[in-house]
């Protein structure tokens, strides 16, 4: 059950002032104001819970229903061999490690871990490459970069070159279907700066 937040001001001096509060998952947050008076500073903090408050509430469904919903978007955006690499990452990696976890529950440590269980996980042709590990974690960036976007979540737990593993070559390509799950996870002037003479293929940096 989520703990009730508190939050209190104090009074540094002059127009200073430091706020504090507690969130319903129970971690402590502090900051330091610039206010004319402590009804400011006052203010200041209830609008910052009140809003905490709103991404908690948005933030309380299970990475399941979330990346469910996204599919559904994407499935009428993306083609279909791309639609179903989405999935099956979803279903073979994703869904069954974080199972019923919280969007607002999951945190950058729990992505490293994540990571982790993958390298250790066993594919068609032995351990899973580099490669398909980054391709799951790319496209685990753009779910919850959705749910950034969706007002459900402050920040994406998902630091994608924190995360990111080193490629096995140095002349690692992109395929088909990588290209296009990369491109549908960046901003369009970068894809455009990204896109080599010839339009074909760009090399893994």
């Amino acid at each position: 059950m989520a703990r009730p937040k508190t939050g209190s001001v104090q009074h540094l001096g002059k127009s200073k002032y430091r706020i504090r509060w507690t969130d319903n998952d129970g971690k402590r947050h502090s900051k330091y104001l610039q206010k004319r008076n402590v009804t400011e500073a006052r203010e200041y903090l209830k609008k910052i819970m009140s809003q905490r408050e709103d991404y908690f509430s948005r933030g309380d469904i299970t990475l399941k229903q979330f990346s469910n919903n996204f599919m559904k978007l994407k499935k009428i955006e993306l083609g279909i061999s791309t639609y179903d690499d989405y999935f099956t990452m979803l279903n073979n990696h994703i869904i069954p490690y974080f199972n019923e976890r919280k969007l607002n529950k999951i945190y950058s440590v729990d992505i490293v871990e994540f990571r982790s269980q993958l390298a250790k996980k066993k594919g068609k042709s032995g351990c899973l490459s580099n490669r398909t590990i980054n391709k799951v974690l790319i496209f685990l960036h753009g779910i919850f970069q959705d749910a950034v976007d969706d007002d459900r979540i402050l920040k994406n737990p998902v630091k994608s070159k924190k995360h990111k593993l080193d490629s096995e070559s140095k002349n690692d390509f992109f395929t088909i279907e990588e290209m296009n799950l990369f491109l549908s996870n960046v901003i369009h002037e970068y894809v455009l700066s990204m896109i080599s003479p010839r339009g074909s293929r760009l090399k893994r940096r």
